[in-house]
C-alpha cells in the first residue's frame, strides 16, 4: 500500500470544506507536518537497494501517522 501526499491545495480545500483552519489540517498529522515526496523517495532507495534483498511481501505506510494501526 502506497499512501499518496495531499498537495497544499487539497488540504485547503478539505480544510474549507470542513470549516477549519488549513494549518490544523497539518497539525492533525502526529509527525506534525505535511510529507513531501524525498519522504517517498527515501523508501524507494530502501527497497531497490541491496539492503532490502530479503524483503516480500510487505505493505510500507508512509504517511506521517495519519492512518491508524498497531
Amino acid at each position: 500500500m502506497l499512501t499518496i501526499f495531499l498537495p497544499d491545495a487539497v488540504r485547503q480545500d478539505i480544510s474549507q470544506a470542513y470549516g477549519i483552519d488549513p494549518s490544523a489540517v497539518v497539525a492533525a498529522i502526529p509527525l506534525g507536518r505535511a510529507g513531501v515526496p524525498t519522504d517517498i523517495a527515501e523508501l524507494v532507495g530502501f527497497l531497490v537497494s541491496d539492503r532490502a534483498a530479503w524483503i516480500t511481501g510487505s505493505n510500507f505506510i508512509v504517511d506521517g501517522g495519519e492512518s491508524p494501526g498497531i
